[in-house]
């Protein structure tokens, strides 16, 4: 291999560990939305509860 293709095939390793790492931050931000409705949820069913 020369010295270009190396460079292309690292710069493409590189995008797709790009691309794991951005669907791996939405799949956090997903859960994090669903972990902070299921709180809310959570604490308006604890209110009811207690009147």
């Amino acid at each position: 291999m020369n010295r270009e293709t190396e460079l292309t095939s690292f710069h493409e390793s590189l995008e797709v560990q790009k691309k794991d790492i951005l669907n791996s931050g939405e799949e956090l931000m997903d859960k994090k939305v669903i972990n902070e409705e299921a709180l809310l949820f959570a604490k308006f069913e604890l209110r009811n509860i207690n009147l």
